[in-house]
């Protein structure tokens, strides 16, 4: 059974820093951002002789979804954007740094698994796109 909990509207920042040390770099131009948590609980239980046993679980697997929408200009914004397109294109390591209250944070490591990029007939570029953590989260 998954656990889902929702957060919206923050600051996506973004590094290509392997580890994710270093510097954040801001995502500009996204007016909708989300990160989705889900968890898997295992069974752990065991058995012994002559007791009542009552079912044991741990929290295994976590990941966080996220997702973000708004206005494409990786031109304008060489940094943050830029990440996201290398990391599709070129497969080179990002990290989120999700801060959903302009304080607090999550962050992981992610892999982008799905991007649209939309053009407009008023000239606007429209971008909607997906990342999946693909290690440990950390909170701050």
């Amino acid at each position: 059974m998954a656990i889902t909990k929702s957060i919206s509207n923050g600051c996506l920042q973004d590094s290509t820093v392997a580890g994710g040390a270093g510097a954040y770099n801001n995502v500009s131009l996204m007016n909708a951002l989300s990160a989705s948590f889900s968890m898997k609980n295992i069974d752990v239980t065991t058995f012994l002789c002559g007791s009542t046993v009552y079912p044991t679980r741990a929290t295994g697997m976590q990941k966080i979804q996220y997702s973000a929408s708004g206005f494409w200009d990786d031109y304008g914004d060489t940094n943050g954007q830029n990440a996201l397109m290398d990391n599709v294109v070129e497969d080179i390591e990002l990290w989120f740094k999700f801060l959903y209250d302009g304080t607090h944070f999550l962050k992981s490591r992610v892999e982008i698994d799905g991007m649209d990029i939309k053009t407009t007939p008023d000239g606007t570029v429209d971008v909607t796109f997906s990342a999946q953590s693909t290690g440990a989260i950390t909170s701050g």
